[in-house]
């Protein structure tokens, strides 16, 4: 009896909710077709079995900048971006010039994603004043929404007397809302207090972390599914996590568990909200490593050098994140001692939950075939040179990684290798 050759097979150490364990994948047209200890054979073999088989990574909180601002950034190079850092499956937010915040630019969108993207890009709606009676509209075209209880990069602000009507709307629908949690006045404020001071810190003291913990005390018991952005404060993690509602979670970004604000030196890793201390960081750490944060995301925010290379006030804020992203994960499993299975809860099982995405997330036969393949044994840089990126620099740059993404798979097909994007 001839044995079923497969498109591809991949051999190597799986990440399952259960561990580690040596398997090998068949994938056809696409898709996992069966998955075994031995015996496979494929039209192409990929052997990696010194290295560690993820799904592939799904980061729910990127900015790709089109349409609009398509010299930072555009759809296409964000996605190799992706790629390069191991990400299959991304999540756009609303808050460029032609924001998502009616229904005409939510297609306009989704017709360049289709035209434009190499991987599933997914987006959320923006939520103002001016859009809450017609939210339900669109949310066939969503995956979630995006409400700003402060000022960021862009124009979208709710106050929060509006947040009951619109966590009521948007429950209807049964999408998830994802919230930046800072307070407006308090920003306010302390920037009124702080304006006249001009070094790399002291953006950190304009927001501080009770700014945070103030706006997610307003969200918390709001109805629905709310998601906490960007957390940079350890009590806002223990106000999720002692929430008598399951249906609240948050994410952490992959910068403010990497850096904490004595590495500040000038306006490059100016974010909101901003980069907290040690102290806030090593517990930041601690806390995602017990698996009390949802979701690793990068908060991929580019923008060019140009632009972040002035005062502290004018330089915008976000920094990039995507092409990093498995570097930064090898990061955290080498050095920092987090089990790879609460990585692939927070990379790969609880997106796919958050985002209603049942074809992805664990590698499981008829699932999607992607995979993030990395490479623990294999140090690396990053550099300018290495960059998908558009906008050409990283935060990360000069980092010594004790790993790096060795291979991403998206639908069956290898779209990487090291730092070769194909």
């Amino acid at each position: 009896m001839l044995s079923l050759l497969y498109d591809l097979v991949v051999e190597g150490n799986l990440v399952t909710v259960s561990g580690l364990s040596n398997y090998q994948i068949g994938i056809n047209n696409g898709i996992i077709d069966k998955i075994s200890k031995q015996g496979l054979t494929g039209e192409k073999t990929l052997n990696v079995n010194d290295s560690l088989v993820f799904p592939g990574f799904i980061d729910i909180h990127t900015h790709l900048r089109e349409p609009g601002w398509e010299y930072k950034e555009d759809i296409t190079s964000g996605t190799k971006a992706a790629i390069h850092g191991g990400v299959t499956s991304l999540v756009d937010m609303p808050n460029s010039p032609e924001s998502s915040v009616n229904l005409t630019n939510i297609q306009n969108k989704i017709d360049l994603i289709s035209k434009k993207s190499l991987i599933d890009v997914f987006i959320y709606a923006g939520v103002t004043p001016d859009n809450v009676d017609i939210l339900s509209d669109f949310s066939e075209y969503v995956v979630g929404y995006k409400i700003y209880t402060c000022h960021s990069t862009g124009k979208l602000y709710l106050p929060y007397n509006f947040l009951e009507n619109v966590a009521k709307i948007v429950n209807k629908t049964g999408k998830p809302i994802s919230v930046h949690c800072e307070d407006q006045l308090i920003n306010e404020k302390k920037m009124d207090d702080l304006k006249n001071v001009d070094n790399p810190q002291i953006h950190c003291d304009s927001r501080p972390d009770y700014s945070e913990v103030k706006a997610v005390q307003e969200v918390i018991e709001l109805p629905g599914r709310i998601n906490i952005c960007h957390v940079s404060t350890p009590e806002t993690v223990n106000i999720v996590n002692t929430s008598p509602s399951s249906d609240v979670t948050c994410e952490v970004t992959l910068h403010h568990l990497f850096f904490n604000n004595s590495e500040i030196e000038n306006s490059l890793l100016k974010v909101n909200p901003p980069i907290r201390g040690k102290v806030f960081q090593a517990k930041l750490l601690d806390q995602y490593s017990k698996g009390f944060i949802d979701f690793l995301v990068t908060d991929h925010a580019p923008h060019l050098l140009s632009e972040k290379k002035v005062g502290i006030w004018d330089a915008p804020s976000g920094v990039t994140g995507l092409d990093d992203f498995g570097k930064v994960v090898s990061w955290l499993i080498v050095e920092k001692n987090v089990d790879p299975v609460v990585v692939l809860k927070t990379a790969c099982v609880n997106p796919s939950k958050f985002l209603n995405l049942s074809d992805r997330g664990e590698i499981k036969v008829g699932l999607k075939a992607n995979l993030t393949i990395l490479d623990l044994k294999k140090s690396c840089t990053t550099t300018s040179e290495s960059l998908y990126t558009k906008c050409g620099w990283s935060p990360y740059e000069d980092v010594s990684f004790p790993g790096c993404v060795q291979h991403t798979i998206v639908d069956g097909k290898i779209m990487s290798e090291y730092d070769t994007v194909f």
